[in-house]
């Protein structure tokens, strides 16, 4: 028998494998770091003025909620939270859409 004819599906397993891993790659959730710079931009978009990327925290959530990312001005009683899950979308639709809470 042709070595070659043995090595064919050797090959196919490793090009297999690259793909699937490739795939797998592009799927990945985003980074903590990435959520909350994402969110803060969004904070500081809606918020302008004096707000600041700095103005915001994030704290562990429970449950479907991935993280609790606050983001608090220089005027606290205007602070805002938004929930994200693990893909860095909003649990509550229309949460931190609607303005700072009272």
């Amino acid at each position: 028998m042709r070595s070659w004819v043995l090595f064919i599906p050797f090959a196919a397993l490793v090009v297999l494998s690259g793909y699937l891993g490739y795939q797998m790659g592009k799927v990945a959730p985003p980074s903590e770091g990435d959520v909350i710079a994402r969110w803060a931009e969004k904070y500081v978009a809606w918020a302008g003025g004096d707000a600041k990327a700095t103005d915001c925290s994030a704290t562990p959530g429970r449950g479907e909620v991935w993280m609790i990312i606050t983001c608090v001005p220089d005027a606290p009683q205007q602070s805002i939270s938004y929930q994200v899950n693990r893909a860095g979308q909003l649990v509550q639709p229309g949460a931190g859409q609607s303005g700072p809470e009272a």
